[in-house]
């Protein structure tokens, strides 16, 4: 069941500006309130659900020429990526992925620089039913 929310005030440290009117008047929430939002919280997620599906698949299958990732080349120019060509790209890693004896429920750690080739290789091991483990390299 959920709590209404109560106004909570506290005096400020001398010298601290006043907040204006409108945000002084703001509820905030109460650890009972942030409980029953908690508790009650439930995510809708159907039995067969596929993240690339939802995120590529579906979009190449419908609008293939539809723009997927806009990118910036280390040399300064600029690309796109289109939905179909974007899910030929993961298609090909999810067969060599597959290839490797990756399956439904595996771990896949990701680790490559913030470019186009991590976003194919997410792609695919969803495709897979894997789990993508992405590492940064910074």
């Amino acid at each position: 069941m959920p709590v209404a929310p109560t106004t909570v005030r506290r005096r400020a440290p001398a010298g601290t500006p006043s907040p204006s009117p409108r945000a002084a008047a703001v509820p905030a929430a109460t650890d009972d309130h942030h409980a029953a939002l908690h508790n009650g919280f439930r995510w809708q997620v159907p039995a067969q659900f596929n993240l690339a599906q939802v995120c590529c698949g579906r979009w190449a299958r419908d609008t293939p020429q539809a723009v997927a990732i806009h990118w910036q080349h280390e040399d300064g120019r600029r690309a796109t990526l289109r939905y179909g060509a974007l899910q030929r790209a993961a298609n090909r890693a999810a067969h060599a992925l597959r290839r490797l004896g990756v399956q439904r429920g595996a771990r896949v750690a990701i680790v490559m620089p913030q470019r186009l080739e991590p976003a194919i290789a997410h792609i695919a091991v969803y495709q897979l039913g894997a789990v993508a483990l992405p590492l940064s390299m910074l």
